[in-house]
């Protein structure tokens, strides 16, 4: 059996990498010197063995000396049923001992002033996911800054245009409202056209570009790029939502109705 073969087969053990890699390659192989270990695992003489030394501490691997040359072997099979075992008693062991320690843990994450979660989407898969989460707004209210041009072109794909369109009914559905300041375009007519179905409020802003999305809702910030690489940021804060929400309503007290 190839060495990456096995390599794949002892990835249950939970090993670094290297110390699977090199475990792997004893098996294999049977006994051999660093040097040769190195060899059939591309890996430096000088961290293999440093691996080894790991290797013999969890009792996989020992130290043989033939002809006066230290060589390593794997040891027995059956060691490795016994190095999960001892495992799973120091993890459970662990358990008991940081099951206590979750509420306060817990209560030192709810100071005066939380910090704000930072996560990154990529991929149209990602995206999506941003749009899913909207459909959960527990304030039932959406406001927003787009392009509808600029929200998965049709060019691009015309089954993602058509899965916002669902989007926006299933959002509809849900009972919560979209409040946009969008751009004047095609798009955005028919936008306008399907508002009172899919509870769309708009505004018309003239004369500025929205490469990208903004959603604000709940006590989340979701920046929305799709008109050219497929990125997301959701910022989780409150008062940065609660700001961004005052400028979009500022600026909607001020604007014109799409007609």
């Amino acid at each position: 059996m190839k060495i990456d073969q096995l390599v794949e087969l002892l990835t249950p053990l939970g090993l670094p990498d290297k110390e699977q890699k090199v475990l792997a390659s004893l098996f294999a192989t049977g006994p051999r010197v660093a040097a040769q270990i190195a060899e059939n695992t591309k890996i430096t003489r000088t961290h293999v063995y440093n691996v080894l030394h790991e290797l013999c501490e969890k009792g996989l691997a020992f130290e043989v000396t033939k002809n006066k040359v230290k060589q390593y072997a794997s040891a027995p099979p059956e060691q490795l049923l016994h190095f999960l075992a001892d495992r799973k008693k120091m993890l459970e062991e662990a358990e008991t001992q940081i099951g206590p320690l979750i509420p306060l843990l817990m209560n030192l994450q709810q100071p005066n002033s939380p910090k704000p979660q930072i996560r990154f989407y990529w991929g149209i898969d990602g995206l999506l996911s941003i749009y899913r989460d909207t459909l959960a707004c527990k304030e039932k209210k959406i406001s927003a800054f787009c392009d509808f041009e600029k929200i998965f072109p049709l060019s691009q794909d015309p089954s993602l245009t058509d899965w916002m369109w669902e989007y926006a009914s299933k959002r509809a559905a849900a009972g919560i409202v979209y409040k946009g300041i969008v751009n004047r375009s095609t798009v955005s007519e028919e936008a306008h056209r399907r508002a009172k179905e899919q509870m769309r409020e708009l505004k018309v802003l003239v004369g500025v570009d929205f490469p990208c999305e903004i959603n604000i809702y709940d006590k989340k910030v979701a920046f929305l790029s799709s008109a050219v690489n497929f990125m997301g940021l959701v910022i989780e804060d409150e008062s940065i939502a609660r700001m961004m929400g005052s400028i979009h309503t500022v600026l909607w007290n001020l604007l014109p109705d799409f007609t």
